[in-house]
């Protein structure tokens, strides 16, 4: 299986975790948006390696169960894009204006996410390399 890359950053990504806890925090608005992506890209490295191992064992397990946690990946893909542009955001301005815009993009992922978990999904599977 090909996840070394994947298996790498959630090492890292671990790290910048465990960093973080190691030092008392305030409170901010912006450190619970920092700790909130940071959780969400956990999340979805996770679920990128159990994706690409159950595609390369689909074989073995239900259909439904290898494309019903690509689907839970590929709308995780979305939940971390949309944890992102808020914290981006969050330090740009505090204008009501830049609020819209993370609540717009927000109901946006959700449709996305939706959108997601209603269609079909493809998986590509050719060696060691896998999409979905």
């Amino acid at each position: 299986m090909n996840i070394q890359m994947q298996l790498s950053g959630l090492l890292i990504t671990l790290l910048i975790l465990y960093f973080y806890k190691m030092h008392e925090t305030v409170g901010l608005y912006t450190e619970k948006l920092f700790r909130f992506a940071l959780y969400i890209t956990i999340e979805s490295l996770v679920l990128d390696i159990l994706s690409v191992v159950l595609i390369m064992n689909m074989d073995r397990l239900p259909l439904i169960l290898v494309k019903g946690e690509c689907k839970l990946y590929l709308a995780s893909l979305v939940i971390t894009t949309y944890a992102a542009f808020a914290y981006a955001s969050a330090d740009v301005t505090r204008m009501a204006k830049t609020n819209r815009y993370v609540r717009a993009f927000g109901i946006a992922s959700s449709v996305v996410c939706l959108l997601i978990m209603f269609l079909p999904v493809s998986i590509y599977q050719e060696g060691s390399v896998v999409y979905t």
